[in-house]
């Protein structure tokens, strides 16, 4: 037997409750903040972090300053999303803090043979070399589909492959840095 859409507001409703109370203001703002895929304003972020606009403002304010978060501002709004710099070192140090730096150095290897592979199968060196052959006017609706796909694999391997490689470069570091602070 399924849930009746009351049950699943109840449900919703008890988490978000929960949510409020096992975590601070801040650490809701900075988990929505986080997982934006565009940018938002800090009203629409109070309203997913379940925090008043005015505590969410002071807490994006502090983001911005821990250069956490950016924010833009266009026609009188302003909107913020997470900085890229800081969504990269947490990339690379959750990459270090996961594996050894043989099991990086292996995901490097087979993330190179892929980006290889993929360039070798179009018989192309880039992704917008590939999304250039989906422009011929020869080419299919599946084909330009095709090439769309292994264009967008192959910028989201190399992401991932620019994030282990810097892994491996600053493993050391890491690991001493971490090795420092629980002495």
């Amino acid at each position: 037997m399924g849930t009746t859409d009351h049950e699943a507001r109840d449900d919703g409703a008890r988490g978000i409750e929960r949510w409020k109370e096992e975590s601070k203001a801040i650490e809701r703002v900075i988990e929505v903040v986080l997982s934006l895929g565009e940018p938002q304003t800090a009203g629409w972020i109070a309203d997913e972090a379940h925090v008043s606009e005015q505590t969410t403002r002071e807490h994006l304010g502090l983001l911005v300053d821990l250069g956490i978060t950016t924010s833009t501002s266009a026609r009188s709004v302003t909107k913020y999303q997470p900085d890229a710099a800081y969504l990269r070192y947490r990339a690379v140090s959750a990459a270090i803090e996961r594996h050894s730096k043989d099991e990086i150095l292996d995901s490097v290897e087979q993330l190179k043979e892929k980006v290889e592979g993929i360039a070798e199968d179009y018989g192309v060196e880039s992704p917008d070399e590939l999304r250039a052959l989906a422009a011929h006017e020869d080419v299919s609706s599946d084909e330009v589909k095709e090439y769309r796909i292994a264009a967008s694999e192959w910028e989201s391997v190399r992401r991932q492959l620019d994030v282990d490689e810097e892994a491996l470069e600053r493993y050391d570091e890491f690991t001493r840095d971490r090795q420092a602070s629980h002495a």
